[in-house]
């Protein structure tokens, strides 16, 4: 089970998009800092839940994590992926720099 986080745009052309994969992924939810607009993403792409980020992380159902935020904040949201236990897919670039992505990756293993 997958989540977005972080509702610009360029969701509302991927998600679509990855309808042709939906043998494979399904999209259980969506989040966002602002929790009105996940929750109306949610319900415009017929998702079953608009969260707030750490809702995201703290759900059970959710395996993986597509991450659409800003590129500033890439980091901080797949470190939180990878923490809470979920995989982190992302678009370019993973970190800010070699060595922030680096510390990630290399963080222990739960």
């Amino acid at each position: 089970m997958a989540s977005a986080s972080s509702l610009r745009k360029y969701q509302q052309r991927l998600l679509p998009a990855l309808e042709t994969y939906s043998d494979y992924i399904k999209f259980v939810s969506c989040a966002d800092l602002d929790l009105g607009r996940a929750q109306a993403k949610a319900a415009e792409q017929g998702l079953g839940k608009g969260y707030s980020v750490r809702e995201l992380f703290d759900d059970s159902e959710v395996d993986i994590v597509l991450n659409l935020t800003i590129p500033a904040v890439h980091a901080a949201v797949n470190r939180q992926a990878l923490k809470a236990g979920k995989h982190a897919y992302t678009e370019k670039p993973f970190a800010s720099s070699y060595h922030e992505g680096l510390k990630i990756l290399k963080r222990p293993r739960n």
